[in-house]
């Protein structure tokens, strides 16, 4: 029955499978898709019985028959999860069949079948060469395992079970793997396999250079860790067989000293310095130091006091504590970033201890400020903790403090940027907010006016910052755009802090007195500028003067930002959704208007910015206000990043002249916003998202008729960028690889537009994915076989890239004509002589593979030309 419905075969005498053909039609038709064969095979290799018996004929010959199911899968499964699926199931199957060959009476058909050599190893072989170095972990390992089992099966069914090292078979691989190129990585594990099977000493006769080789390989960061793998499991194993050979004393010391210790010391004493520094931590002792920056020196300080007993530190005294709160309240008004770091960690200190209360009463009442925070003035006879308590009361103070900076920087952004940085209070806010235990909070009430209020202080501080932070120059604050919101902010504060006769500002310090803060601004341009070429000094006394710079105005407006962006995402993460759903009581403290809020405003941030780093900053809130989104028990917000990716889609392929996207800059915030969203779908699901997304943006990207104009081809610049942006997103993982053919079919058309923009954009994608198929740069030679692959490998995993080059190579042979005199070269020639200069034969490869007439038509057709011997 199994071997009928992986054949959709039906057996007119079989009941179950006449059954089984009435119940479920579908899956005996050949338009079937190609992974059902999977499942009947991973289910026989798991129900039946395999071990200590003698097959008969049906058994024997579905056993024949599951691996040929599978390797047929081989080029025409993409998903990664499928292709991991192929892998496990097949080393699944050699361990069945390891099984089955160690009786006594194996069947003579399954014993030539299984022997090393036969057709059905060799295209197991082959597609272990295929898949040794894919990009899933998953699949490498198996794909070392079934190797293991195909070990174990050729000594079992060979004739040469006593003596496996004067196997012919064995000594032919053995000598293959080894002439493979040595940046292979999957060779690493193969070569350990064939350690454990043979034994160091056999492949120490065949290569007696090893040790010295897999010791100069120690100079590749990237190789350090395969070469040193498997010389630990040479040297490992050779010990054991020199101690077994020489049973008396300490003989083989002088022989495995010889073989190993000789060629270290060697190394370690004439390599180059590049080469000694991976020896020693791979190969010598491990040291561990701690590697640590200003940061974390502060996160391990407050860790540590947090952990001292209460008498060490005399937190307990009034004075201390009011003295340490008055530091961190002064400290998060300066305007050095670090300083409001120290501010914040001296508050979370501050707020376990129960006089802290009265500690910032006291502060208060000093700088003689009428307003005190709720918290404070309601009674103390409260069941909420001491630790809630004083969070909320610091919390208001510092909502307090910073509304008052708010209305200045509203009036005035060179005063707030030298007196009071607005990012200072709202980092402490978000470091005070961590420390408390949202989920058994008590004074719902207080906390829901203070998340209310909260949002709309950061929507506040964005609309002040954002004319700087959205400026396409706000280096130099440079008036570049015509918008006329982004204008109209950006030429208030232009007129602010520029003065109208000089462009010196940007090098010298402007000084304004604070006594005259309340002035008009030519007043204040008239009166109050000077330049001094002194450093910029910030001070917060009476009758001082403030230094400003350029510089100091743009570091308080990223930093606003991004402090903006890290409280919006914690008040939605961490405070409880008031959401019927996940609270029934009514208990919660952020709504689900107020999320989707925060979800709009990241949106605009994202959408409106010119600048990399200003759509940065909004990206990493962004990424993880989605996560929450899916993760929430909301129906409405699980829904809203699928319908942001569609609304944003639909405005990509509308090209609308009225959108505010912008397709310069490689399309500048676009990308990132889509990778936001995709980059929220969860990993257990199956993509739809990302499929989806996939569809639209490969019809997109191919060349029509319809887009061989600038204000036509705006929707295919976007998708190539786009898709260059998906292709580098490490979020996406081997999500994306299934889509990697399409990226570069795109690519490769793409640089025939007759649009400069698409061309470019297509040159940017097609350079992406030479980095995604063959990795990273690994040395300076950019045609060393370090970055590049076997022909049978690249187009085992992409096989639509096949047909398509060869179509391609076949239409740039046609557009060449060299007898008139003249080379006309086709557009794309250029790139497809890359991707094929990247691939070389392999060991493995017949000369009838696909690869090599692929290669051959472009070698024989022009190997006379003098533009071709470049590429040779």
């Amino acid at each position: 029955m199994v071997e009928g419905l992986q054949q959709c075969l039906v057996d007119a005498g079989s009941i179950a499978t006449q059954w089984l053909r009435q119940s479920c039609t579908r899956l005996y038709e050949s338009s079937r898709p190609a992974a059902v064969a999977l499942y009947p095979s991973h289910g026989a290799l798991a129900m039946l019985s395999w071990r200590g018996r003698t097959l008969g004929p049906q058994a024997e010959k579905l056993l024949l028959l599951i691996p040929e199911v599978l390797l047929s899968l081989d080029t025409r499964v993409k998903e990664s999860s499928t292709v991991m699926v192929v892998a496990r199931v097949l080393t699944l199957w050699s361990g069945a069949a390891v099984d089955c060959v160690q009786v006594d009476t194996c069947p003579p058909l399954l014993r030539l079948s299984l022997v090393g050599g036969s057709p059905l190893i060799a295209r197991l072989h082959h597609h272990i060469y295929a898949h040794w170095e894919h990009p899933l972990d998953g699949v490498r390992h198996q794909t070392r395992s079934m190797f293991q089992n195909l070990l174990t099966l050729h000594q079992h069914c060979s004739d040469h079970k006593s003596d496996p090292t004067s196997d012919p078979y064995i000594t032919q691989l053995s000598r293959d793997l080894l002439a493979l190129e040595w940046h292979m990585k999957g060779k690493y594990g193969t070569l350990a396999c064939m350690v454990e099977h043979l034994g160091a000493e056999y492949l120490l006769k065949l290569d007696g250079g090893l040790p010295s080789r897999l010791l100069g390989l120690m100079g590749d960061q990237t190789m350090a860790p395969y070469a040193s793998d498997l010389l630990e499991k040479l040297f490992v194993s050779h010990k054991a067989q020199l101690c077994a050979r020489f049973r008396d004393g300490d003989v083989w010391i002088d022989v495995w000293h010889e073989v190993w210790v000789r060629p270290l010391l060697q190394v370690l004493c004439t390599a180059r310095l590049d080469q000694t520094t991976y020896i020693l931590p791979f190969l010598m002792l491990k040291l561990c130091c701690l590697a640590s920056n200003f940061l974390e020196v502060k996160q391990l300080a407050w860790y540590l006091l947090q952990k001292l007993p209460p008498a060490a530190v005399r937190l307990q005294e009034p004075e201390r504590l009011q003295s340490l709160l008055q530091v961190a309240l002064n400290l998060r008004t300066s305007t050095k970033p670090f300083d409001s770091v120290t501010a914040a960690h001296l508050l979370k200190l501050l707020l376990h201890q129960p006089g802290l209360q009265d500690a910032l009463l006291s502060c208060i009442q000093k700088q003689h400020i009428p307003v005190q925070p709720q918290a404070l003035i309601q009674s103390q006879a409260s069941e909420a903790s001491g630790l809630e308590q004083n969070t909320l009361a610091v919390v208001q103070w510092l909502m307090v403090c910073l509304m008052e900076e708010v209305l200045k920087a509203e009036s005035s952004l060179l005063q707030a940027t030298s007196s009071c940085p607005l990012y200072g209070r709202a980092h402490c806010i978000t470091a005070v907010l961590q420390q408390l235990n949202t989920g058994s909070l008590v004074l719902l009430s207080e906390w829901r006016a203070v998340v209310s209020e909260l949002i709309g202080l950061c929507y506040r501080m964005s609309d002040v910052v954002s004319p700087v932070v959205q400026s396409s120059s706000p280096e130099g604050l440079i008036r570049m755009d015509t918008e006329s919101e982004t204008s109209a902010g950006l030429q208030k504060i232009l007129q602010e802090i520029q003065p109208g006769d000089t462009n010196d500002f940007f090098t010298s310090a402007r000084e304004l007195d604070p006594s005259e803060s309340g002035r008009d601004s030519e007043q204040k341009e008239s009166e109050n500028t000077v330049h001094k070429p002194q450093s910029c000094n910030s001070g917060g006394g009476d009758g001082e003067a403030y230094r400003v710079t350029a510089q100091m105005v743009l570091v308080c407006c990223w930093r606003t930002m991004k402090e903006v962006s890290m409280l919006l995402v914690h008040l939605c993460q961490s405070m409880p959704l008031r959401c019927p759903l996940t609270h029934p009581d009514g208990r919660g403290d952020v709504t689900e208007d107020q999320v989707e809020g925060v979800g709009k405003y990241f949106r605009e941030q994202l959408l409106q910015s010119r600048d990399g780093g200003a759509f940065e900053l909004a990206y990493v809130g962004f990424v993880q206000l989605t996560e929450m989104l899916c993760r929430s028990g909301s129906a409405a917000l699980q829904q809203l990043p699928a319908q942001w990716l569609k609304e944003v889609l639909e405005e990509v392929e509308a090209s609308d002249p009225s959108s505010k996207l912008c397709a310069t800059r490689r399309s500048a915030e676009i990308p990132f916003y889509i990778q936001a969203l995709l980059s929220s779908e969860p990993k257990s699901s199956s993509c739809g998202l990302l499929k989806m997304t996939m569809r639209s943006l490969k019809a997109l990207a191919m060349p029509s008729n319809d887009r061989d104009t600038e204000s036509n081809s705006v929707p295919q610049v976007h998708a190539l960028n786009i898709l260059r942006a998906l292709y580098r997103d490490t979020c996406l993982g081997e999500n994306i690889v299934p889509f990697v053919s399409e990226g570069m079919q795109g690519a490769i058309l793409g640089f025939t537009s007759p649009v400069w923009a698409v061309r470019n954009s297509s040159t940017l994608l097609f350079s992406t994915l030479i980095t995604r198929i063959f990795g990273v740069k690994k040395g300076k030679d950019e045609h060393s076989k370090n970055n590049r692959m076997t022909r049978r490998e690249f187009f085992t995993r992409f096989p639509a890239l096949y047909p398509f080059l060869l179509r391609q190579l076949q239409e740039a042979a046609a557009s060449v004509n060299s007898d008139s005199g003249q080379v006309k070269l086709h557009p794309s020639l250029f790139l497809l002589l890359l991707v094929l200069g990247r691939l070389y034969p392999s060991p493995m490869d017949g000369s009838s593979s696909g690869a090599v007439a692929l290669q051959c038509t472009a070698h024989v057709k022009w190997q006379r030309e003098p533009w071709f011997l470049l590429f040779c």
